[in-house]
């Protein structure tokens, strides 16, 4: 008969090594959830088009059509926002030109929409900048998001808010990443958004 203390002492070794694998295997885990974050941090799919007239000139000026638009207002980030335009700000400094705050006076206005998964606006963002980044599956399952840009001139600007004739978009450029909200912190957030913007820019005039 096996006695009470030698039968508990028993099921401590059975429970010790199970406890072991059990802590390794969330480990493992969690150490290829982490792997994936990384992979996914730094996936993106980008495509940029040009009219071939578009060729701005060191010191003309750009001006922004307004804020970025988001296809889902759900989703709206004044902070996102703020973080974007600033980056394009610097790009376009960088190369030369002048940012304007009077739409109607500058050479070339500038616009910038984020369409993520679901939106209302999707289809109509979509049609408007018909450029398609192709971005495979997620390996966290993170959902997707795009961010698109565009140069019209000021002529393009309708009084009563209407969209330009696409036809009429210089410069249109798209990149597509995954969304990963609370997966990083806010400086690795805003150091993405400054890798991405670079991306996005890396084909402008």
């Amino acid at each position: 008969m096996v006695h009470a203390n030698q039968l508990g002492l028993n099921i401590m070794k059975l429970l010790i090594p199970l406890t072991i694998i059990f802590a390794l295997l969330l480990n493992g885990c969690a150490q290829q959830s982490e792997r994936h974050v990384r992979s996914d941090a730094g996936t993106y799919s980008s495509v940029a088009v040009s009219q071939p007239n578009f060729k701005p000139m060191k010191g003309q000026s750009f001006a922004w059509y307004g804020k970025p638009v988001w296809s889902d207002s759900k989703m709206a980030n004044a902070n996102t926002d703020s973080q974007l335009v600033s980056a394009m700000n610097r790009q376009l400094a960088d190369r030369g030109y002048r940012l304007s705050n009077e739409r109607e006076q500058a050479d070339y206005v500038i616009g910038m929409a984020l369409i993520t998964e679901g939106g209302t606006r999707n289809e109509e963002l979509a049609q408007f900048f018909s450029i398609f980044p192709n971005l495979p599956k997620s390996a966290a399952g993170f959902k997707k998001g795009v961010i698109a840009v565009g140069v019209i001139t000021p002529s393009q600007v309708s009084a009563s808010g209407t969209a330009p004739d696409r036809q009429a978009v210089l410069w249109r450029s798209a990149l597509e990443a995954f969304i990963l909200d609370e997966a990083i912190d806010e400086n690795q957030r805003e150091e993405r958004i400054r890798g991405f913007v670079s991306v996005l820019m890396k084909r402008f005039p």
